[in-house]
């Protein structure tokens, strides 16, 4: 509109946050978007077919980062008080098992 961008977040707390993050956020401040390696703490289930985000908190265990899910419904903005970062799951995964390596970016 009148060359202005325009991006519609989605209604829940978490899910617009988490959002903005992922799309905006780039945009706005360029040195977002730092990664961190972790060991997921536990299984995380994921319905193939489409993309899912999942707060963590990250604790370290024996000089090892590990990546603590925070799960929950997306209308709990406590969830993303607590999460120090993010774990993208991919929309062809079916989950991550507990244990796994994954990238974490950070808030």
């Amino acid at each position: 509109m009148n060359e202005k961008l325009i991006i519609g977040l989605p209604g829940h707390p978490v899910s617009a946050l988490m959002m903005f993050n992922i799309v905006c956020s780039p945009f706005l401040k360029p040195d977002t978007g730092q990664k961190v390696m972790v060991k997921v703490t536990q299984n995380i289930a994921s319905q193939p077919g489409r993309d899912d985000f999942v707060p963590v908190v990250l604790e370290e265990e024996d000089k090892q980062l590990l990546g603590r899910p925070l799960l929950g419904k997306s209308g709990l903005m406590s969830i993303l008080s607590l999460a120090d970062a993010f774990i993208h799951i991919p929309y062809e995964q079916q989950g991550i098992l507990a244990g796994s390596i994954v990238t974490a970016w950070l808030f």
